[in-house]
């Protein structure tokens, strides 16, 4: 929770921007809960998983998106308007404020990177956040970067500062958290709630109870 207090307190959200959240995974979600506490933004969250999709509409997503069969940026750019950037005709930007990437490359991972497809979907001078480890490297196009004026920020942990604001959310019931795990272990079966978290259409948080 508080990784996901960092990486909103980083971009500052105002009422009325809309953000695109790629990654529905436990710090994603974070980041749905933390939005919906302190601004009033329009969210559109990206996920391959139809359950972590659901659990984002559950947390107040207005819009979700199925990576597995629809092309985010696309979808995005239907969805907010496609603005044409001057002297760069292929790099058309969405309406979208702020774009946070909550999931990053995998080893498995086909396709553009997701930071590539955040990079196209933010409007001039907007804000990427990114906040997923990658477990490889991958190429991106600096132009989008530096035509449109993006603003990128990395997100690593948090601060105690940041990790006493989780708590005090918790504490108030302006955010929910128990409702995100969707199973539980006892000590000595770790090795299966590991394995079990690495089912994205099964899980979403998994807890290990000594």
């Amino acid at each position: 929770m508080a990784n996901s207090v960092h990486a909103v307190g980083l971009v500052g959200p105002a009422n009325g921007e809309t953000v695109v959240i790629i990654g529905a995974g436990i710090i994603g979600l974070g980041v749905i809960q933390v939005l919906k506490a302190v601004a009033s933004t329009k969210i559109i969250v990206v996920d391959l998983s139809d359950k972590r999709l659901a659990m984002a509409k559950q947390l107040g997503a207005d819009v979700v998106i199925s990576a597995a069969s629809e092309d985010p940026y696309q979808k995005v750019l239907e969805i907010t308007g496609s603005t044409p950037i001057s002297f760069a005709q292929d790099l058309p930007a969405g309406g979208v404020d702020i774009v946070f990437d909550c999931a990053g490359a995998s080893r498995e991972h086909a396709g553009p990177p997701t930071l590539q497809q955040a990079l196209m979907m933010v409007k001039e001078n907007g804000r990427v956040v990114l906040v997923a480890v990658s477990e490889r490297p991958f190429e991106i196009d600096s132009n989008a970067i530096m035509r449109k004026g993006v603003r990128l920020f990395g997100s690593w942990a948090w601060s105690l500062d940041e990790f006493g604001e989780a708590l005090k959310l918790m504490q108030s019931g302006k955010v929910a958290r128990k409702q995100l795990i969707t199973h539980e272990f006892p000590l000595d079966r770790a090795g299966e709630a590991y394995e079990t978290q690495l089912k994205a259409e099964e899980a979403i948080k998994v807890l290990i109870k000594p």
